[in-house]
């Protein structure tokens, strides 16, 4: 990536009902008639001690209720604290694109707002771009060595040299430490989409790609640390522009296909 102007945007909130399934197989769901031209990637910078993070949590729940999977959320814990979510990773993202308060959420890597409320319009705004990427992921799963091998498999409408790839762990269902509006922790709260590594290193690995041409363009092992629940574990993969940090295409695969259901 390169360090870039992250645009602020003021859009009005939309409201949406229900949303229809095309078919099961199919990658993108309609919502309220429009099909979106891609998926999208929220990413939502917290921490265990941010309280208004609560509210941005629910905004979460909610966009993933009405828009199911054409949107993928990742949770990025950051802090100067030790807190038992925060990662070295995380805090390099929060750096690079200079997030000063949580939560902070980034829309397809060149849009951000501190108003979770704002999220659901930004993310509405998205869905009419349209991608020249088709990314799928391949994940297979070793459960005696906690090894998982992830393909990448990219097909590009148009010939790119500035594009990497970057795959994430994410982990839901997490059962941790959190500041309440009360003012006190628990140690109950669940913690959704939370980032728990990159596989190919930080920022991803650079790849070329000519029009019309589809390749599998990474191949990678990753062990699991032994604290991370298995049956809650997603590998997150997109492509971005490394000039604009736009994202172009994203998808997100289960460790295990059998928990195949949406955290709402």
């Amino acid at each position: 990536m390169h360090k870039k102007l992250l645009f602020f945007i003021t859009i009005a909130a939309f409201a949406w009902n229900g949303c229809d399934v095309i078919d099961k197989n199919d990658r993108i769901t309609e919502i309220e008639g429009v099909v979106p031209a891609k998926k999208i990637l929220l990413l939502d910078f917290t921490d265990q001690s941010c309280v208004n993070c609560l509210k941005a949590a629910e905004e979460i729940k909610n966009l993933i209720g009405i828009y199911k999977d054409t949107l993928i959320a990742v949770s990025i814990h950051a802090s100067d604290r030790k807190f038992p979510l925060v990662t070295e990773e995380g805090n390099k993202y929060e750096e690079y694109f200079k997030i000063e308060v949580h939560p902070t959420g980034i829309i397809d890597g060149i849009f951000s707002s501190e108003k979770p409320q704002l999220w659901g319009g930004i993310v509405l705004k998205r869905f009419q771009t349209e991608t020249s990427f088709d990314l799928n992921l391949f994940v297979s799963y070793e459960e005696t060595k906690r090894e998982l091998n992830v393909t990448s498999q990219i097909k590009s409408l148009q010939n790119h040299s500035r594009a990497k790839l970057l795959l994430w762990v994410i982990e839901d269902k997490i059962n941790g430490l959190q500041l309440m509006p009360d003012g006190k922790y628990i140690n109950d709260y669940e913690h959704n989409h939370v980032f728990r590594a990159a596989i190919n290193d930080t920022f991803g690995e650079a790849f070329t790609i000519e029009e019309n041409e589809e390749k599998d363009i990474i191949n990678k092992a990753y062990v699991l640390n032994n604290q991370w629940e298995t049956d809650n574990i997603s590998i997150v993969g997109f492509v971005y522009n490394t000039s604009t940090d736009e994202v172009l295409s994203v998808t997100e695969v289960k460790l295990k296909p059998e928990n195949n259901e949406i955290n709402e």
